[in-house]
């Protein structure tokens, strides 16, 4: 049997399910209908019991309802025409979901082509993954568009890890989209470990590191690991994400706090972030401390952050 959509002539036949689906896209190919007939001899053992057999038939262009008889042996109308509505229902939303299907199975697979060779990605497992998700109505009200790119980004992090960036400038969906349904999608296979919360102190000490190997000593780095923690709380109190182009710039800041030669050539370097965007989070930073950009080299840590508390609890 070939299939309609990619052409492929490799399929599998779903027990479970009664469909033949094309092993390479995922489309549905044909399906197997069931059936209900009473036979003369059931009637008798009805009256003691349910005496409805179930008759399989692969005869793909026959309806639901083609042999429905009524226990007196004679065709219930009303139960047919109910079941050939039925059918065509089945039928329709079956095709169409075989079709949508088919189109995520190789939208996912597109997602992940830039950040994966060809060879590298596992077909068969991305259409078992997406299935699964279907079957399970994890993702429903969400777009096409929106299930592949969470399903490429998960299966991406699950196997190593890819910028967030990257693929959301690959895929050109959405980065909250791309986030809210991979996050799904991680929580239903229990493996939510995948997007945990960066380790924001790690990073701290990755950045600072890399600066004292690439160009001066930092006198105390506990003004950075404090102004860090301080800036990320501001944040939260926002309901605010603190990704990493705010970390940088927060870094950035906590430099001229603390007359360390950070530079934003430096930051832009290693977070790999614009400086549109860090003149963009500085201004935000700047509202958030209650002072201007340019007196940003007047202050302290440590003053900075008592003459916050002072303003809120005067507030």
């Amino acid at each position: 049997m070939k299939c309609s959509e990619c052409g492929s002539f490799s399929t599998e036949f779903d027990e479970r399910l009664g469909y033949t689906v094309c092993s390479d896209c995922g489309l549905v190919l044909n399906y197997d209908i069931f059936e209900e007939t009473v036979s003369p001899k059931s009637r008798q053992s009805d009256r003691n019991g349910n005496g409805n057999n179930w008759i399989h038939d692969k005869d793909n262009n026959r309806t639901l309802g083609s042999i429905v008889d009524d226990r007196q042996g004679q065709n219930n109308h009303m139960r047919k025409h109910r079941l050939r509505l039925l059918n065509r229902r089945v039928v329709s939303d079956t095709r169409y979901h075989s079709r949508t299907d088919a189109q995520g199975h190789r939208m996912c697979v597109m997602f992940m082509s830039p950040h994966k060779s060809g060879d590298a990605i596992d077909t068969d497992h991305v259409v078992y993954l997406y299935q699964r998700l279907m079957q399970h109505q994890i993702l429903r009200g969400h777009s096409i568009e929106d299930r592949a790119a969470g399903l490429a980004y998960f299966i991406l992090n699950d196997n190593g890890n890819v910028s967030l960036k990257d693929f959301v400038k690959t895929s050109g969906v959405e980065m909250k989209r791309v986030v809210r349904t991979a996050k799904k999608i991680a929580k239903f296979y229990r493996k939510s470990h995948i997007f945990a919360e960066r380790n924001i102190p790690n990073m701290v000490t990755g950045f600072l590191d890399w600066f004292e190997a690439n160009c001066k000593s930092v006198h105390d780095r506990r003004d950075f690991f404090n102004f860090v923690e301080f800036i990320q709380n501001k944040y939260n109190e926002r309901d605010l994400r603190f990704a990493d182009s705010q970390l940088a710039t927060t870094l950035w800041i906590a430099g001229k706090l603390t007359d360390t030669p950070i530079r934003q050539i430096d930051v832009k370097q290693y977070f790999s972030v614009s400086e549109v965007t860090l003149r963009t989070h500085t201004d935000i930073i700047c509202e958030m401390l209650g002072i201007e950009r340019k007196n940003i080299h007047l202050y302290g840590v440590d003053e900075i952050m008592q003459n916050v508390i002072l303003m809120r609890n005067i507030q």
